[in-house]
This record gives structure tokens, sequence and C-alpha cells, in this order.
């Protein structure tokens, strides 16, 4: 069975134009070989009389169609040797749409998300490149019944959702405010890009954009050496001589540089930051200040830490910014950074970001010996994990730190708690050592099945004095990561997980993971549910 289809481009969705040509076997086994009756169908015009075929007539009818799609692009399979790429996308739709992609008279649309540039290992060029290669595949493989955004389409959604600020109104939730502004597309996929074992592999992993339940997650693959762009690898330094480099890079193209407020320097993409990281940021702050300081004027550059301080409105509720780090004015920046290890480098980017979203990145790549003793990656096997997308409503999971924190022994945490709308809360403390321990609901809630029900758009907190009877404190023994990771449903959930996560007091759930944990509620029916976390690096 043939057919022959021809892509139409139409505000940034591909559609398919009726096929030019389609072929439908009729006979079979009737001792005369295959019969196929064929059509032909031009652009708009009306198909020509059906026309059988049979032995010699069928091979040469074939050949002419060969010749006739001999100029048309074809999948990157098709032309030469099936890369990771191509496996990855097939795997994604198979395991997405299944043997049956297209009941009668569906159709649905999917869109590629693009990177986020700043939480990736290679630059912007080759993300947007790595990007269209995915989805030329994407487009090759996809089932009839399915339409694809383009780069263009996805763009303009982007672009929506921040101008419009249903973004911040939903936390940064990327489903939610696609739900809240009625965007038309079915799925998502949320390409992942990271380093693994010297080399930079890549997942997708496709979200059902209503529900927000994950239909695929691909296994990593490694990504051929020619969609990454330029490896800097070979031109690795030391770590004194890149944080000289950073630094007057930075602070000499940074106009107005008064005050800086440092967020991090986190291990690849999550919200750990290690011993290396915060050895990092220590040494650049210094360098930064040294170097933007100016003896004639007398000028002194400012460093202040972050805090979040949510503040209700007139009616009590409190907006999702309020639980976001605020924008700054135009002389005040924020430093982040990330880094990735790469065989015998750690590839480093920094990031100078003032109030306006104007933005400064250097990059560049440090020797591995130069760390010495100092702890690359997260001593918490939780915590270094890739992030997973938001669920389909808000959910804000945050500390007076913000979300990626730094404690001390000795300190308390205090959460602050943000939903979008009426729903159930399950949170639950995951130790250094990995271990999980339930902290809401709990024993003292055990006679309120209400307590963990939170109202829309207010302020709660974990621990709550008036109900939890509990601090969360940290040990003098206590150091590396430890997170608070929160679930919120639309309906109490509680009958439907096994009791063991609901114990009659605060102790760790034997033989739990959060891989686990996440299934449990991935696999809820009539349920929607979205997952917030914090990751507090505990630091002596």
């Amino acid at each position: 069975i043939l057919t022959h289809r021809k892509p139409e481009k139409t505000n940034g969705i591909i559609a398919l134009f009726q096929p030019l040509v389609y072929c439908d076997q009729i006979f079979a086994g009737l001792g005369i070989g295959p019969v196929v009756e064929c059509r032909f169908s031009g652009l708009g015009e009306q198909p020509v009389m059906p026309k059988w075929f049979k032995g010699k007539e069928l091979i040469a009818f074939l050949l002419i169609l060969l010749a006739i799609n001999s100029g048309t692009a074809q999948p990157a399979a098709a032309q030469g040797k099936a890369d990771s790429l191509d496996t990855s996308v097939k795997r994604l739709v198979d395991s997405t749409f299944g043997r049956n992609p297209c009941p009668p008279d569906t159709r649905k649309s999917i869109g590629l998300w693009l990177f986020e540039e700043d939480k990736i290992p290679i630059g912007a060029i080759a993300a947007r490149r790595l990007h269209q290669e995915l989805l030329s595949r994407l487009l090759a493989v996809r089932p009839k019944c399915i339409d694809v955004l383009d780069s263009a389409g996805i763009g303009i959604i982007i672009d929506h959702l921040s101008k419009s600020g249903a973004l911040e109104k939903n936390g940064g939730s990327i489903l939610a405010a696609l739900n809240e502004t009625h965007q038309a597309v079915d799925l998502i996929v949320f390409p992942s890009l990271y380093n693994q074992g010297g080399r930079t592999v890549l997942a997708l992993r496709a979200v059902e954009r209503g529900t927000g339940k994950t239909l695929a997650l691909t296994p990593p693959a490694v990504v051929p050496g020619k969609y990454l762009g330029q490896d800097v690898a070979d031109d690795s330094i030391s770590l004194d001589a890149a944080i000289k480099a950073a630094s007057k890079y930075l602070v000499g193209n940074a106009s107005e540089l008064n005050e800086v407020r440092p967020l991090g320097i986190f291990f690849e993409d999550t919200s750990a930051q290690p011993a290396a990281g915060r050895y990092l940021m220590g040494q650049l702050i210094a360098t930064i200040t040294k170097d933007a300081a100016n003896v004639l004027t007398g000028k002194t550059l400012k460093v202040r830490g972050l805090t979040i301080q949510p503040t209700t409105g007139s009616d009590g509720l409190v907006e999702a910014t309020e639980l976001e780090p605020h924008k700054t004015d135009e002389a005040v920046y924020d430093l982040s950074g990330r880094y990735w290890i790469r065989g015998n480098s750690v590839d480093v980017r920094l990031s100078l970001k003032r109030g306006d979203a104007a933005t400064l990145t250097w990059h560049g790549s440090i020797r591995l010996s130069e760390f010495k003793d100092l702890e690359l990656r997260p001593s918490n096997p939780e915590a270094a994990k890739h992030p997973l997308p938001k669920g389909p409503f808000a959910f804000q999971v945050t500390t007076p730190k913000g979300a990626a924190p730094i404690y001390r022994p000795g300190e308390e945490l205090t959460l602050f708690l943000r939903l979008g709308q009426d729903a159930s809360v399950y949170c639950f403390y995951v130790d250094s050592q990995g271990g999980i321990l339930t902290v809401l609901p709990n024993s003292f809630t055990e006679s309120d099945p209400q307590a963990n029900r939170f109202s829309p758009k207010l302020l709660h907190h974990l621990p709550e004095p008036s109900r939890d009877k509990f601090k969360l404190v940290f040990t003098p023994d206590t150091a590396g990561e430890e997170m608070v990771v929160c679930f919120a449903t639309t309906r109490d959930v509680r009958a439907d997980l096994p009791q063991a996560l609901f114990p009659g007091e605060v102790k760790v759930v034997p033989f739990l993971t959060l891989d686990q944990l996440r299934k449990l509620f991935a696999n809820l029916n009539d349920a929607k549910v979205s997952e917030a976390s914090v990751t507090v690096t505990v630091a002596r």
C-alpha cells in the first residue's frame, strides 16, 4: 500500500494534502499475484478512474512512482544509515501513539519544545540546529493524523506565554500556562540534553497537555558530534585563569554594575550546588567585587542574597510572582551558572542578568584536575536526576531563600506553597541518603482528612505551626543535598496509594525510591497531578 503526500505549512502547522497517488491492494492469493487499485489525485483535482495493475505492469508502475518521488525530501534513515536521533524519535512516536494511532475522524497536534539554552551543555546555534534535526525526523515518522508544529509555531506560542504573563501567573509551569491560554496543541515533547560518561546525550519526553501525564520517555541516546558544534574541551584552562577571565569579561561588559545577587552555580540542569559550584561562586564573587571597585571614585560592589517574602493583596490572595525571585532594577544583576563534566574537563557557563533581562554570558572549560578534592556531582543521587515538566495546573513550592537554597546545620527550613486551583497536597522529605519520609499528611493531621486540602491562590506554609507539631531543622551531621517533593492532586487519593506511605509517625518509608513515588502518582486514575520540589544544599 503506497501513499505519496506533500506537506503544506499553515500558521506554523504542517498540514497534509490529500494523497497525490494512493493504492489499495484488493486481491491477493488468487494465483495471479497481488492486484492493486491506484488513483491519481492532483491538488484540488478530481481523482481519475481507477486502474488495475498486476504482474510486470505493477512493477513498471512502481518504478514510475519511485522516479516521481526521487526528488522529494526523505528522512535521514532513508538517505543513509539511521543515527541515534532517528532511533530516539521513532521510539518516542511508537510509544506515544501505539499500534492504532489514528482512530476515525481524529486529528491531534504535537509540538517539539525548544531547548532551554541556559540549561544545556551546547551553544545556542547548535541547539537550534539540533531542534531542526529532531523536527525533521518527527515529521518523517509521525502518523498521518498528527499535525506537527514547526519551530516558528512553537516560537509563537512561547512568545505569547511570555508576553501575556501566563508563565509568570502559573509559576513557570509550561503546561499550566498552555492550558490557561487554550493553546491548540495536544501533546508536548520536551527534549532533555545533558552529559553522561563524558558524552552529550538526549532524552525525549512526550506529555499530554491537558492532564500532564507522561506518555513516553526515551532512554538517553548519545548525540552525534556533528550536531553539537565546536568542542571546547581541548581549550581547557586552570580554575584561577577561568575565574579571572570570566570576571574580566562580565565586569567589562556590564553597564552600571552596582549590585549583584548570587543565585548559585548548579550541576547541569539540576538545582544541586555541590562543593565545586559553591567554591566557584565564592571565588567569582570575590574577583568580581575586586574588579568592579574603583579607588578614585570610591565605588564598591554590593552583594546581597536572594530573599523570598511573599505579600498578600487586599483580597487575601497572593500572586504566583510573589514566590519567585523579584525582578531587580537595571543596576542590579543576578549572577548564576551551570557546569557539565565532559571527559577531562568541566564545561562552565556563567550568566550575569540585569533586571530588564539583558544578559551577559561567559563560556569556558576548566581542567578537571583543577578541582582536586572538590565534589562536582551531587552526593544525593535523587538530587542529580534531571527535572520533570511541571503538571497541568500551577503549583509552587519554595523557601525564604528560593527553590534551590543553601542552608547550614542548625538552621530551620520553612516552605511556602501556592496552588492555581483547589487540590490535595502530599509532601515527602528526601534526606541526603535518599531515604523518604512523609511530612504531609502526617500523624498530627490524622483526625482531619481535609488538613492537606489547600485552597487556590493563598499562601500556605509547611510546617504550619497551627497544624504541624514538628520543625524541619538541619542536624549537625547533615551534609549534601536534601529535597522536599510535593504532589498536588485534584482529588483525595490516599485510598489509591499504599498505606505504607502514611505511617503513624514521621519516619523513613522502607524500600521506597523517588522514582517509585513518582510512578505511584503518575498512575493514578481520574486525577490530575502537578509536582513541585525544593532542593536544599546543606553546607557545613
